[in-house]
């Protein structure tokens, strides 16, 4: 697994546990809530996009029967858009709970406070030996030929080499 890979795998461990740990708060309280209101609480302190949460909560509410959500039924209810079009969303809640009491039915993503924007990363300009030849262009490509076929260079010095030689004529 590539260091990439490895990060990877880190962060969607990290949201995960981050994603359960809002869902758990809710189901202690045995509170209703949607894939929505667990993206609002856990982007108060991190971004996680909505389509990310919203599959881990069905994987997590549909995984273990035994687990925390034993208690917990799911229904389809009708929200309210943010451009007033409604659409339907599936509400997670205690089985007690009678789902049409719902009363959090118009949230919306842009009740998330921004994410914090990461802070600038600015790179060092890059550095280019420019090699100091009097004269002509001939001396600066003999002097890049004699560069390239130091005993460093791989074969592409080579074929570099052969073309400058030949630039010429």
């Amino acid at each position: 697994m590539s260091t990439q890979q490895q990060r990877d795998a880190q962060r969607d461990a990290d949201q995960k546990q981050e994603i359960c740990a809002a869902m758990d708060s809710y189901v202690k309280n045995e509170e209703p809530f949607t894939a929505l209101d667990i993206t609002l609480a856990v982007n108060k302190n991190t971004f996680i996009p909505h389509r990310a949460v919203r599959e881990i909560v069905k994987n997590e509410f549909t995984a273990d029967p035994n687990s925390l959500f034993q208690e917990y039924t799911s229904s389809i209810i009708e929200v309210e858009l943010a451009d007033g079009s409604t659409a339907k969303s599936i509400l997670y809640h205690h089985h007690n709970f009678d789902s049409n009491n719902y009363a959090e039915r118009s949230k919306t993503l842009n009740d998330v406070q921004s994410a914090p924007s990461p802070a600038p990363v600015t790179f060092p300009a890059p550095t280019v030996a420019v090699p100091k030849v009097d004269g002509d262009a001939t001396k600066l490509a003999q002097k890049l030929l004699d560069d390239l076929s130091s005993p460093s260079t791989s074969k592409l010095g080579d074929s570099v080499s052969d073309d400058l030689l030949n630039f010429n004529k």
